[in-house]
């Protein structure tokens, strides 16, 4: 199972000017850096929530016996009873499928028409029908790209995650993380950030 960034979002979620009016800056000096650390930021509140907040493209990869497991038949002709099963897609809010899901082993690759998207829940779920169960091998893929996000601007984005994203920008700018500092990890959301972003955070079931 991997997640995988295709397209990443054209802007952030908090401008420059947002960052510097909030920690009262004046001047151009420290502009890189607040751009990096807006970005750190923002990469900090996604991971902690599960969420895309600027519009971006994922591409989930997930072992196609997993989703024979998770599937229900019964779903895809209209059945609710069944909507804690489905394979989640693990990023939200969910906006669209790019193209159908893909069925991918070592010898081919194609689209799968068999299947249901539910999007009333939590999180956006998957549901393949008998035509995955008939062509699957062990070792055969599902390889699903979408596209996520609360909107192509800031203003799309709740006030509660763009303030979580600024108070880690401050507690950032005033321990000065650097990108050698995490080593490309997300670093940890301060207190407050927490509270602010928690109400948002996706608790996955699998």
């Amino acid at each position: 199972m991997s997640l995988t960034l295709l397209q990443p979002p054209l802007k952030e979620p908090v401008t420059l000017a947002d960052a510097k009016a909030f920690l009262r800056i004046e001047g151009s000096a420290e502009d890189e850096l607040l751009k990096h650390l807006i970005k750190t930021a923002r990469f900090a509140v996604e991971a902690f929530t599960a969420r895309a907040l600027i519009y971006q493209t994922w591409r989930f990869t997930v072992n196609a016996g997993f989703c024979i497991a998770k599937s229900v038949d019964g779903f895809l002709t209209g059945n609710h009873r069944h909507h804690e099963q489905g394979i989640e897609l693990p990023r939200s809010p969910f906006v669209e499928l790019l193209s159908c899901p893909k069925l991918i082993d070592s010898y081919r690759q194609f689209e799968l028409k068999d299947y249901r998207l539910d999007t009333t829940g939590r999180v956006a779920k998957l549901f393949f029908g008998k035509e995955l169960n008939l062509e699957a091998s062990k070792e055969s893929m599902i390889q699903v790209d979408f596209k996520a996000g609360y909107g192509l601007n800031h203003n799309d984005i709740p006030e509660s995650l763009q303030h979580g994203i600024l108070m880690m920008v401050a507690d950032l700018f005033e321990n000065r993380v650097t990108r050698s500092d995490n080593q490309g990890l997300p670093p940890a959301l301060s207190k407050v950030a927490i509270q602010l972003v928690q109400p948002f955070r996706v608790q996955r079931l699998g």
